[in-house]
């Protein structure tokens, strides 16, 4: 090969190499906190009020199966509510208070962030700042108001939710906890997939779309309908390969009970 064309050669590959590093390193900057930025804020909607999210605005959860200074939460469940943690000297923004954040040792000697000693998460799904979409998951996962104290939380329900579409925007259909067969019969493709199983209804687009799973593309064809029967088959029926994961990922889509 012509010098002057190997030359050529490996300075493209230096600056593709270059620019991917630099791509990478503002990627990785802007999940961490400027110095003097708080790295626990309050976030807020006319829904929720008042909530706790990181330096980025992304929103922060409890669970209510939680005790203080210990998580629930283990394996797979870790995949759909990842820790968060802020360090070991956190900075709070104005309105909150240094004393009620502190760290707790995870049982493989990780570490997580506390508030009033009940361990920080997010949520997976949420993939926007402002989204809350782990609020009343399996009626357990809750925002996190500032003010209120987590032990004292009960069940957790997903909120009503009313909104007037634009005329260039799909119609949403308001988040509540009873559905009919009617109500899952429209939500029947990938990018929308509703599904009844034993009774419950689950969406199951963000799984869909963002293929978590390798058994995923499987369940495209309970979409709309009743996948009960679906879900006791391989590998995700009880004894098979995926049932725990699946067993997590339900847990985690549970949007209401059927009618």
């Amino acid at each position: 090969m012509n010098k002057k064309i190997k030359i050529i050669l490996i300075s493209a590959v230096v600056l593709v190499i270059g620019g991917s590093l630099v791509w990478l390193a503002a990627e990785k900057k802007s999940f961490i906190p400027s110095s003097g930025q708080p790295d626990i804020k309050i976030g807020a909607s006319s829904v929720f009020g008042q909530y706790l999210v990181d330096v980025a605005g992304r929103t922060l959860y409890l669970s209510t199966k939680d005790s203080p200074d210990s998580s629930m939460c283990e394996n797979e469940c870790l995949r759909m509510w990842p820790v968060f943690f802020a360090g070991e000297t956190a900075i709070v923004a104005d309105g909150l208070s240094e004393a009620d954040f502190g760290i707790m040792k995870r049982p493989n000697g990780s570490l997580q962030t506390t508030f009033k000693k009940y361990p920080l998460y997010y949520y997976s799904n949420d993939t926007k700042i402002g989204d809350t979409l782990g609020h009343g998951v399996n009626i357990v996962w809750s925002v996190v108001d500032p003010k209120n104290d987590p032990a004292t939380l009960g069940i957790i329900e997903k909120p009503v939710l009313e909104r007037s579409p634009s005329a260039t925007e799909p119609l949403l259909e308001p988040a509540k906890t009873i559905y009919t067969i009617i109500d899952v019969a429209p939500h029947g493709t990938p990018r929308d997939c509703w599904m009844i199983i034993d009774g419950k209804v689950y969406d199951a687009s963000p799984t869909i779309k963002k293929g978590e799973y390798m058994w995923g593309p499987l369940i495209i064809e309970g979409c709309g309908k009743d996948a009960t029967a679906l879900f006791k088959r391989p590998p995700m029926g009880d004894g098979t390969v995926s049932f725990e994961s699946s067993r997590t990922w339900l847990a985690a889509s549970y949007i209401g009970d059927l009618r």
